[in-house]
Protein backbone atom coordinates (compact mmCIF):
# COMPACT_ATOMS: atom_id res chain seq x y z
CA UNK A 1 0.00 0.00 0.00
CA UNK A 2 1.67 3.17 -1.16
CA UNK A 3 0.79 5.82 1.34
CA UNK A 4 2.81 8.48 3.06
CA UNK A 5 3.17 8.31 6.81
CA UNK A 6 3.70 12.05 7.28
CA UNK A 7 1.15 13.52 9.65
CA UNK A 8 -0.22 16.21 7.27
CA UNK A 9 -1.45 13.50 4.90
CA UNK A 10 -3.54 11.81 7.55
CA UNK A 11 -7.26 12.35 7.09
CA UNK A 12 -10.21 11.64 9.32
CA UNK A 13 -12.00 8.64 7.86
CA UNK A 14 -15.78 8.75 7.63
CA UNK A 15 -17.49 5.79 9.30
CA UNK A 16 -19.90 3.74 7.25
CA UNK A 17 -21.83 3.11 10.48
CA UNK A 18 -21.45 3.69 14.20
CA UNK A 19 -22.92 1.90 17.21
CA UNK A 20 -22.78 3.61 20.63
CA UNK A 21 -21.98 1.17 23.45
CA UNK A 22 -24.12 1.39 26.58
CA UNK A 23 -22.35 1.24 29.95
CA UNK A 24 -23.68 -0.97 32.70
CA UNK A 25 -25.09 0.28 36.02
CA UNK A 26 -21.52 0.62 37.32
CA UNK A 27 -20.75 3.01 34.45
CA UNK A 28 -18.18 0.68 32.87
CA UNK A 29 -18.22 -0.70 29.32
CA UNK A 30 -16.78 -4.16 28.71
CA UNK A 31 -14.76 -4.48 25.51
CA UNK A 32 -17.16 -6.05 22.96
CA UNK A 33 -16.59 -9.08 20.76
CA UNK A 34 -16.82 -8.17 17.06
CA UNK A 35 -17.12 -10.73 14.27
CA UNK A 36 -17.76 -10.72 10.53
CA UNK A 37 -19.51 -13.60 8.85
CA UNK A 38 -17.24 -15.78 6.62
CA UNK A 39 -18.47 -14.10 3.43
CA UNK A 40 -18.11 -10.54 4.79
CA UNK A 41 -21.80 -9.80 4.42
CA UNK A 42 -22.61 -8.87 8.03
CA UNK A 43 -20.93 -7.84 11.27
CA UNK A 44 -22.03 -8.62 14.82
CA UNK A 45 -21.17 -6.84 18.08
CA UNK A 46 -21.60 -8.80 21.29
CA UNK A 47 -21.49 -6.54 24.36
CA UNK A 48 -22.32 -6.98 28.03
CA UNK A 49 -23.78 -4.87 30.80
CA UNK A 50 -24.19 -5.64 34.48
CA UNK A 51 -27.68 -6.42 35.73
CA UNK A 52 -28.40 -4.30 38.81
CA UNK A 53 -29.52 -6.33 41.79
CA UNK A 54 -32.01 -4.42 44.00
CA UNK A 55 -30.88 -4.09 47.60
CA UNK A 56 -34.04 -5.80 48.81
CA UNK A 57 -33.15 -8.93 46.82
CA UNK A 58 -29.77 -9.16 48.54
CA UNK A 59 -31.26 -8.44 51.98
CA UNK A 60 -34.58 -10.23 51.55
CA UNK A 61 -33.49 -13.43 53.37
CA UNK A 62 -32.25 -11.39 56.35
CA UNK A 63 -35.36 -9.19 56.49
CA UNK A 64 -37.71 -12.14 56.16
CA UNK A 65 -35.77 -14.13 58.75
CA UNK A 66 -36.04 -11.21 61.20
CA UNK A 67 -39.77 -10.85 60.52
CA UNK A 68 -40.21 -14.58 60.97
CA UNK A 69 -38.38 -14.48 64.30
CA UNK A 70 -40.61 -11.68 65.63
CA UNK A 71 -43.71 -13.47 64.43
CA UNK A 72 -42.48 -16.66 66.10
CA UNK A 73 -42.26 -14.81 69.44
CA UNK A 74 -45.81 -13.55 68.89
CA UNK A 75 -46.94 -17.06 68.02
CA UNK A 76 -45.48 -18.48 71.24
CA UNK A 77 -47.17 -15.74 73.26
CA UNK A 78 -50.52 -16.45 71.63
CA UNK A 79 -50.12 -20.16 72.28
CA UNK A 80 -49.52 -19.45 75.98
CA UNK A 81 -52.62 -17.27 76.07
CA UNK A 82 -54.57 -20.00 74.36
CA UNK A 83 -53.49 -22.55 76.97
CA UNK A 84 -54.39 -20.17 79.80
CA UNK A 85 -57.68 -19.33 78.18
CA UNK A 86 -58.66 -22.97 77.96
CA UNK A 87 -57.65 -23.55 81.57
CA UNK A 88 -59.33 -20.40 82.91
CA UNK A 89 -62.45 -20.45 80.79
CA UNK A 90 -65.50 -19.05 82.68
CA UNK A 91 -63.49 -17.56 85.56
CA UNK A 92 -62.39 -14.09 86.60
CA UNK A 93 -58.63 -13.92 87.11
CA UNK A 94 -56.18 -11.47 88.67
CA UNK A 95 -54.33 -9.70 85.84
CA UNK A 96 -51.02 -10.16 87.72
CA UNK A 97 -50.96 -13.63 89.25
CA UNK A 98 -54.06 -15.14 87.65
CA UNK A 99 -55.58 -15.95 91.05
CA UNK A 100 -59.20 -17.01 90.71
CA UNK A 101 -61.31 -14.01 91.72
CA UNK A 102 -64.60 -15.44 90.62
CA UNK A 103 -67.21 -14.33 93.17
CA UNK A 104 -69.20 -16.87 95.12
CA UNK A 105 -72.81 -17.47 94.09
CA UNK A 106 -73.87 -14.72 96.45
CA UNK A 107 -71.45 -11.85 96.86
CA UNK A 108 -68.92 -9.72 95.03
CA UNK A 109 -65.20 -10.15 94.25
CA UNK A 110 -62.80 -8.90 96.94
CA UNK A 111 -61.39 -5.40 96.54
CA UNK A 112 -57.86 -6.77 96.44
CA UNK A 113 -56.35 -10.02 95.30
CA UNK A 114 -55.80 -12.30 98.28
CA UNK A 115 -52.71 -13.73 96.53
CA UNK A 116 -50.72 -10.66 95.45
CA UNK A 117 -52.64 -7.75 96.96
CA UNK A 118 -53.28 -5.97 93.64
CA UNK A 119 -56.54 -4.14 93.18
CA UNK A 120 -59.13 -6.28 91.47
CA UNK A 121 -60.66 -3.31 89.65
CA UNK A 122 -58.64 -4.20 86.54
CA UNK A 123 -59.67 -7.87 86.64
CA UNK A 124 -61.64 -9.00 83.60
CA UNK A 125 -62.54 -12.28 81.99
CA UNK A 126 -59.81 -13.77 79.78
CA UNK A 127 -59.79 -13.26 76.01
CA UNK A 128 -62.21 -15.64 74.27
CA UNK A 129 -60.51 -18.89 73.34
CA UNK A 130 -61.75 -18.80 69.73
CA UNK A 131 -60.25 -15.34 69.13
CA UNK A 132 -56.90 -16.33 70.65
CA UNK A 133 -56.82 -19.50 68.54
CA UNK A 134 -57.52 -17.46 65.39
CA UNK A 135 -54.67 -15.05 66.12
CA UNK A 136 -52.27 -17.94 66.87
CA UNK A 137 -53.20 -19.67 63.59
CA UNK A 138 -52.77 -16.49 61.54
CA UNK A 139 -49.38 -15.91 63.17
CA UNK A 140 -48.30 -19.47 62.34
CA UNK A 141 -49.26 -18.96 58.69
CA UNK A 142 -47.29 -15.70 58.62
CA UNK A 143 -44.21 -17.47 60.02
CA UNK A 144 -44.53 -20.19 57.35
CA UNK A 145 -44.90 -17.55 54.62
CA UNK A 146 -41.70 -15.84 55.81
CA UNK A 147 -39.80 -19.14 55.77
CA UNK A 148 -41.00 -20.02 52.27
CA UNK A 149 -40.29 -16.53 50.93
CA UNK A 150 -36.82 -16.45 52.49
CA UNK A 151 -35.96 -19.88 51.05
CA UNK A 152 -36.88 -18.66 47.55
CA UNK A 153 -34.02 -16.15 47.78
CA UNK A 154 -31.54 -18.83 48.91
CA UNK A 155 -30.20 -21.99 47.34
CA UNK A 156 -28.97 -25.33 48.56
CA UNK A 157 -25.30 -26.18 48.14
CA UNK A 158 -21.88 -25.03 49.23
CA UNK A 159 -21.20 -22.99 46.07
CA UNK A 160 -21.52 -19.30 46.85
CA UNK A 161 -21.57 -17.14 49.97
CA UNK A 162 -22.91 -18.92 53.04
CA UNK A 163 -26.10 -17.63 54.65
CA UNK A 164 -26.66 -16.01 57.08
CA UNK A 165 -22.99 -14.98 57.24
CA UNK A 166 -19.93 -15.64 55.09
CA UNK A 167 -17.92 -16.79 58.14
CA UNK A 168 -20.27 -19.72 58.72
CA UNK A 169 -18.51 -21.85 56.15
CA UNK A 170 -15.12 -21.24 57.70
CA UNK A 171 -16.47 -23.02 60.79
CA UNK A 172 -18.75 -25.49 59.00
CA UNK A 173 -17.41 -26.22 55.48
CA UNK A 174 -20.40 -28.45 54.76
CA UNK A 175 -22.94 -25.69 55.54
CA UNK A 176 -25.63 -26.32 52.88
CA UNK A 177 -27.32 -22.92 52.50
CA UNK A 178 -25.93 -20.15 50.27
CA UNK A 179 -27.03 -16.77 49.07
CA UNK A 180 -27.85 -16.50 45.35
CA UNK A 181 -24.93 -15.49 43.15
CA UNK A 182 -24.84 -12.14 41.43
CA UNK A 183 -26.43 -12.46 37.98
CA UNK A 184 -23.92 -12.66 35.12
CA UNK A 185 -23.60 -9.66 32.78
CA UNK A 186 -26.48 -9.47 30.32
CA UNK A 187 -25.31 -10.01 26.72
CA UNK A 188 -26.63 -7.78 23.96
CA UNK A 189 -26.21 -8.75 20.32
CA UNK A 190 -26.20 -6.02 17.68
CA UNK A 191 -25.70 -6.75 14.01
CA UNK A 192 -25.49 -4.96 10.71
CA UNK A 193 -25.86 -6.28 7.18
CA UNK A 194 -23.16 -4.51 5.19
CA UNK A 195 -25.22 -3.01 2.40
CA UNK A 196 -26.49 0.51 1.79
CA UNK A 197 -29.72 1.20 3.62
CA UNK A 198 -29.15 -1.42 6.31
CA UNK A 199 -29.79 -0.54 9.93
CA UNK A 200 -28.36 -1.82 13.17
CA UNK A 201 -30.53 -4.38 14.89
CA UNK A 202 -30.24 -5.34 18.53
CA UNK A 203 -31.56 -8.06 20.80
CA UNK A 204 -30.75 -9.14 24.32
CA UNK A 205 -29.78 -12.74 23.72
CA UNK A 206 -29.43 -15.42 26.33
CA UNK A 207 -26.27 -17.09 25.03
CA UNK A 208 -24.57 -19.21 27.64
CA UNK A 209 -22.09 -20.70 25.18
CA UNK A 210 -19.85 -19.22 22.50
CA UNK A 211 -21.42 -17.33 19.61
CA UNK A 212 -20.81 -18.51 16.03
CA UNK A 213 -21.28 -17.04 12.55
CA UNK A 214 -22.27 -19.03 9.48
CA UNK A 215 -22.31 -18.39 5.74
CA UNK A 216 -25.48 -20.06 4.52
CA UNK A 217 -27.73 -18.50 1.89
CA UNK A 218 -28.28 -15.73 4.41
CA UNK A 219 -25.70 -14.76 7.06
CA UNK A 220 -26.63 -16.72 10.19
CA UNK A 221 -25.66 -16.48 13.83
CA UNK A 222 -25.97 -19.38 16.26
CA UNK A 223 -25.50 -19.96 19.98
CA UNK A 224 -26.42 -22.50 22.62
CA UNK A 225 -28.41 -21.72 25.74
CA UNK A 226 -28.79 -23.97 28.77
CA UNK A 227 -29.97 -22.54 32.07
CA UNK A 228 -32.65 -22.75 34.70
CA UNK A 229 -34.80 -20.33 32.68
CA UNK A 230 -35.31 -22.97 29.95
CA UNK A 231 -35.49 -25.97 32.31
CA UNK A 232 -31.85 -26.86 31.54
CA UNK A 233 -32.49 -27.74 27.92
CA UNK A 234 -29.68 -27.51 25.37
CA UNK A 235 -31.39 -25.03 23.05
CA UNK A 236 -29.71 -23.97 19.81
CA UNK A 237 -30.70 -20.48 18.69
CA UNK A 238 -30.43 -19.69 14.97
CA UNK A 239 -30.70 -16.05 13.93
CA UNK A 240 -31.08 -14.92 10.31
CA UNK A 241 -29.13 -11.65 10.23
CA UNK A 242 -30.89 -10.43 7.09
CA UNK A 243 -34.48 -10.78 8.27
CA UNK A 244 -33.96 -10.88 12.04
CA UNK A 245 -35.97 -14.11 12.28
CA UNK A 246 -34.90 -16.39 15.13
CA UNK A 247 -35.54 -20.11 15.58
CA UNK A 248 -34.91 -22.28 18.64
CA UNK A 249 -34.10 -25.99 18.27
CA UNK A 250 -33.82 -28.28 21.30
CA UNK A 251 -30.81 -30.61 21.03
CA UNK A 252 -31.33 -32.48 24.28
CA UNK A 253 -31.71 -32.17 28.04
CA UNK A 254 -28.72 -31.47 30.26
CA UNK A 255 -29.77 -34.05 32.83
CA UNK A 256 -30.02 -36.75 30.15
CA UNK A 257 -27.77 -35.87 27.21
CA UNK A 258 -25.06 -33.92 29.02
CA UNK A 259 -23.20 -30.67 28.31
CA UNK A 260 -23.53 -29.42 24.73
CA UNK A 261 -21.21 -27.06 22.86
CA UNK A 262 -21.45 -25.50 19.42
CA UNK A 263 -18.46 -26.45 17.25
CA UNK A 264 -19.35 -24.40 14.17
CA UNK A 265 -20.89 -25.45 10.86
CA UNK A 266 -20.34 -27.99 8.12
CA UNK A 267 -18.07 -26.73 5.36
CA UNK A 268 -21.04 -25.92 3.09
CA UNK A 269 -22.85 -24.18 5.99
CA UNK A 270 -25.90 -26.38 5.59
CA UNK A 271 -25.92 -27.45 9.26
CA UNK A 272 -24.60 -26.48 12.67
CA UNK A 273 -22.42 -29.01 14.53
CA UNK A 274 -23.07 -29.75 18.22
CA UNK A 275 -20.91 -31.94 20.48
CA UNK A 276 -22.55 -33.19 23.69
CA UNK A 277 -20.36 -34.60 26.47
CA UNK A 278 -22.15 -36.98 28.82
CA UNK A 279 -22.42 -36.19 32.51
CA UNK A 280 -20.23 -38.07 35.00
CA UNK A 281 -21.98 -39.54 38.01
CA UNK A 282 -20.37 -38.48 41.31
CA UNK A 283 -19.58 -42.07 42.30
CA UNK A 284 -18.10 -43.03 38.91
CA UNK A 285 -14.77 -44.85 38.90
CA UNK A 286 -14.02 -44.54 35.18
CA UNK A 287 -13.07 -41.14 33.76
CA UNK A 288 -14.04 -41.93 30.15
CA UNK A 289 -17.29 -40.33 29.01
CA UNK A 290 -19.17 -40.55 25.75
CA UNK A 291 -19.52 -37.69 23.28
CA UNK A 292 -22.51 -37.47 20.93
CA UNK A 293 -21.83 -35.56 17.69
CA UNK A 294 -24.94 -34.17 16.02
CA UNK A 295 -25.91 -31.76 13.28
CA UNK A 296 -28.82 -29.32 13.18
CA UNK A 297 -30.01 -28.55 9.66
CA UNK A 298 -30.31 -24.86 8.83
CA UNK A 299 -33.00 -25.77 6.30
CA UNK A 300 -35.53 -27.82 8.28
CA UNK A 301 -34.10 -27.68 11.87
CA UNK A 302 -33.80 -31.47 11.98
CA UNK A 303 -31.36 -32.89 14.54
CA UNK A 304 -29.34 -35.91 13.41
CA UNK A 305 -26.89 -38.01 15.39
CA UNK A 306 -23.73 -38.37 13.29
CA UNK A 307 -21.33 -40.24 15.56
CA UNK A 308 -20.40 -41.26 19.08
CA UNK A 309 -16.89 -40.69 20.40
CA UNK A 310 -15.29 -40.65 23.82
CA UNK A 311 -13.01 -38.48 25.92
CA UNK A 312 -11.63 -38.46 29.46
CA UNK A 313 -12.86 -36.22 32.27
CA UNK A 314 -10.76 -34.75 35.07
CA UNK A 315 -10.91 -36.25 38.50
CA UNK A 316 -10.96 -33.37 40.98
CA UNK A 317 -10.98 -35.58 44.05
CA UNK A 318 -13.41 -37.93 45.71
CA UNK A 319 -16.71 -38.04 43.78
CA UNK A 320 -15.87 -34.91 41.79
CA UNK A 321 -15.30 -34.59 38.03
CA UNK A 322 -14.82 -31.86 35.48
CA UNK A 323 -16.01 -32.15 31.89
CA UNK A 324 -13.40 -31.13 29.25
CA UNK A 325 -14.01 -28.86 26.28
CA UNK A 326 -14.34 -30.60 22.92
CA UNK A 327 -15.02 -29.53 19.34
CA UNK A 328 -16.17 -31.64 16.41
CA UNK A 329 -16.28 -31.43 12.64
CA UNK A 330 -18.79 -33.28 10.45
CA UNK A 331 -19.06 -33.72 6.69
CA UNK A 332 -22.26 -32.30 5.14
CA UNK A 333 -23.73 -35.76 4.53
CA UNK A 334 -22.75 -36.99 7.99
CA UNK A 335 -20.62 -39.87 6.70
CA UNK A 336 -17.40 -38.64 8.32
CA UNK A 337 -16.57 -36.80 11.53
CA UNK A 338 -13.69 -35.78 13.80
CA UNK A 339 -13.59 -35.13 17.54
CA UNK A 340 -10.86 -32.97 19.07
CA UNK A 341 -10.42 -32.66 22.86
CA UNK A 342 -8.98 -29.30 23.93
CA UNK A 343 -8.28 -29.89 27.63
CA UNK A 344 -8.12 -32.55 30.30
CA UNK A 345 -6.36 -35.93 30.23
CA UNK A 346 -7.07 -36.31 26.50
CA UNK A 347 -6.05 -32.76 25.51
CA UNK A 348 -4.72 -32.70 21.97
CA UNK A 349 -6.26 -36.07 21.07
CA UNK A 350 -8.06 -36.57 17.75
CA UNK A 351 -10.79 -39.23 17.58
CA UNK A 352 -12.23 -40.39 14.25
CA UNK A 353 -14.15 -43.39 12.92
CA UNK A 354 -12.04 -45.95 11.06
CA UNK A 355 -12.51 -49.63 10.18
CA UNK A 356 -15.83 -49.84 11.98
CA UNK A 357 -14.40 -48.53 15.25
CA UNK A 358 -12.74 -45.49 16.78
CA UNK A 359 -9.16 -44.41 16.18
CA UNK A 360 -7.37 -42.09 18.59
CA UNK A 361 -4.39 -40.05 17.40
CA UNK A 362 -2.36 -37.44 19.27
CA UNK A 363 -2.09 -34.18 17.38
CA UNK A 364 1.50 -33.32 16.46
CA UNK A 365 3.41 -30.73 14.51
CA UNK A 366 1.77 -27.66 16.10
CA UNK A 367 4.08 -25.11 17.68
CA UNK A 368 3.04 -24.72 21.28
CA UNK A 369 1.32 -28.10 21.35
CA UNK A 370 -1.88 -28.23 23.34
CA UNK A 371 -1.48 -24.59 24.35
CA UNK A 372 -2.00 -23.54 20.72
CA UNK A 373 -5.42 -25.21 20.78
CA UNK A 374 -6.76 -23.48 23.88
CA UNK A 375 -8.03 -20.43 21.98
CA UNK A 376 -9.84 -22.63 19.46
CA UNK A 377 -13.58 -21.99 19.12
CA UNK A 378 -14.61 -23.37 15.73
CA UNK A 379 -13.53 -26.27 13.53
CA UNK A 380 -14.62 -27.25 10.03
CA UNK A 381 -14.17 -30.68 8.45
CA UNK A 382 -13.01 -30.11 4.89
CA UNK A 383 -13.69 -32.53 2.00
CA UNK A 384 -10.11 -33.86 2.19
CA UNK A 385 -10.70 -35.09 5.75
CA UNK A 386 -8.65 -32.39 7.48
CA UNK A 387 -9.86 -30.03 10.18
CA UNK A 388 -9.64 -26.30 9.59
CA UNK A 389 -9.33 -24.39 12.86
CA UNK A 390 -10.40 -20.80 13.38
CA UNK A 391 -7.01 -19.87 14.86
CA UNK A 392 -5.29 -20.38 11.51
CA UNK A 393 -4.16 -23.98 12.08
CA UNK A 394 -5.24 -27.15 10.33
CA UNK A 395 -5.05 -30.81 11.34
CA UNK A 396 -4.84 -33.58 8.78
CA UNK A 397 -6.69 -36.90 9.05
CA UNK A 398 -3.48 -38.43 10.38
CA UNK A 399 -3.32 -35.89 13.26
CA UNK A 400 -0.50 -33.73 11.89
CA UNK A 401 -1.10 -30.04 12.47
CA UNK A 402 0.18 -27.25 10.23
CA UNK A 403 -0.02 -23.48 10.31
CA UNK A 404 -2.24 -21.91 7.70
CA UNK A 405 -1.37 -18.99 5.45
CA UNK A 406 -0.82 -15.63 7.10
CA UNK A 407 -4.04 -13.68 7.07
CA UNK A 408 -4.06 -10.59 4.88
CA UNK A 409 -6.32 -8.91 7.43
CA UNK A 410 -4.19 -9.52 10.49
CA UNK A 411 -1.94 -6.49 10.04
CA UNK A 412 -4.71 -3.93 10.62
CA UNK A 413 -4.43 -2.38 14.07
CA UNK A 414 -5.26 0.75 16.04
CA UNK A 415 -2.85 3.21 17.61
CA UNK A 416 -3.41 6.02 20.11
CA UNK A 417 -1.50 9.15 19.17
CA UNK A 418 -1.68 12.89 19.89
CA UNK A 419 -3.76 13.49 16.77
CA UNK A 420 -6.33 10.88 17.80
CA UNK A 421 -6.89 7.17 17.36
CA UNK A 422 -5.29 5.91 14.15
CA UNK A 423 -6.08 2.97 11.92
CA UNK A 424 -2.83 1.39 10.76
CA UNK A 425 -1.84 -1.37 8.38
CA UNK A 426 1.54 -3.04 8.57
CA UNK A 427 2.81 -0.21 10.77
CA UNK A 428 1.71 2.49 8.30
CA UNK A 429 -0.89 5.00 9.43
CA UNK A 430 -3.93 4.97 7.17
CA UNK A 431 -6.10 7.61 8.79
CA UNK A 432 -7.70 9.00 11.92
CA UNK A 433 -10.73 7.04 13.11
CA UNK A 434 -11.28 8.63 16.54
CA UNK A 435 -11.04 12.03 18.16
CA UNK A 436 -7.99 12.85 20.32
CA UNK A 437 -8.08 10.95 23.58
CA UNK A 438 -6.47 13.74 25.61
CA UNK A 439 -5.93 12.60 29.18
CA UNK A 440 -8.51 9.83 28.88
CA UNK A 441 -7.59 6.17 29.16
CA UNK A 442 -8.71 4.47 25.93
CA UNK A 443 -9.08 0.83 24.86
CA UNK A 444 -9.22 0.25 21.15
CA UNK A 445 -9.24 -2.71 18.82
CA UNK A 446 -9.69 -3.42 15.13
CA UNK A 447 -11.39 -6.39 13.44
CA UNK A 448 -11.27 -6.79 9.66
CA UNK A 449 -13.66 -8.79 7.49
CA UNK A 450 -12.35 -11.95 5.75
CA UNK A 451 -12.37 -10.23 2.35
CA UNK A 452 -10.31 -7.33 3.74
CA UNK A 453 -12.86 -4.70 2.80
CA UNK A 454 -14.53 -3.80 6.10
CA UNK A 455 -12.99 -2.81 9.43
CA UNK A 456 -14.75 -2.57 12.78
CA UNK A 457 -12.97 -0.37 15.33
CA UNK A 458 -14.05 -0.38 18.97
CA UNK A 459 -13.15 2.63 21.11
CA UNK A 460 -13.78 2.76 24.88
CA UNK A 461 -12.70 5.76 26.93
CA UNK A 462 -12.56 6.11 30.70
CA UNK A 463 -11.61 9.67 31.69
CA UNK A 464 -8.69 9.63 34.07
CA UNK A 465 -8.62 5.84 34.01
CA UNK A 466 -11.53 5.56 36.45
CA UNK A 467 -15.23 6.32 36.54
CA UNK A 468 -17.82 6.20 33.81
CA UNK A 469 -16.87 4.86 30.38
CA UNK A 470 -18.07 5.94 26.97
CA UNK A 471 -17.57 3.93 23.84
CA UNK A 472 -18.68 3.06 20.34
CA UNK A 473 -18.03 0.69 17.48
CA UNK A 474 -17.21 2.28 14.11
CA UNK A 475 -17.49 0.44 10.80
CA UNK A 476 -15.20 1.60 7.95
CA UNK A 477 -15.02 0.73 4.29
CA UNK A 478 -11.31 0.00 3.81
CA UNK A 479 -11.58 0.32 0.03
CA UNK A 480 -12.39 3.96 0.62
CA UNK A 481 -9.57 4.22 3.16
CA UNK A 482 -7.11 2.95 0.58
CA UNK A 483 -8.51 5.33 -1.99
CA UNK A 484 -9.22 2.53 -4.48
CA UNK A 485 -13.02 2.64 -4.50
CA UNK A 486 -15.76 4.81 -3.20
CA UNK A 487 -17.53 3.25 -0.27
CA UNK A 488 -21.27 3.50 0.18
CA UNK A 489 -22.18 6.81 1.74
CA UNK A 490 -25.87 7.12 0.97
CA UNK A 491 -28.38 5.76 3.44
CA UNK A 492 -25.63 5.05 5.96
CA UNK A 493 -26.98 2.86 8.76
CA UNK A 494 -27.80 4.49 12.03
CA UNK A 495 -27.50 3.21 15.55
CA UNK A 496 -30.55 1.43 16.94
Amino acid sequence: MAMSTTEPNLTTLTPFARLPLTPGPNGIIVNPVIEFDPLSRAVTVLSWSDIPTPWWVLRAPDLLAGAGLLLSVLFVAQCRRLVRGVRNRGTLRCPTCEYDLSPPPVGTPPARCPECGRSTAAARPGRPVARTAWIAGATALAVAACVIAASSFLRAGTAGTAWPHAHVRTLLPWWPVSRPSEPPPAPTLSWLVLSPGSIWRTLTQDASAAFRMGASASPTAAWLHCAESNQWRNDLHLLDLTTGARRVVSVGQLSVEGFASLSGFTWDYSAAVVATVARVEPDATNSEVGVRISTVSLVDDSVRLRGVGATAAWSLGANSWRIPRVVAGVSPDGSDWRLLTLEGPDAGTLVLPEAGGLTRRPVSGIAGGVGALMSLRTVTLRPDGSLELDNGLSISATGVGTAGPVSSTGDWQTEIAAQGIMLTQGGLRVGIVGAPAGSASAITGATVSPDGRWAAVSIIRTPGGVGTSSGEVLIFDLHSARGTTTGPTENAPQAP
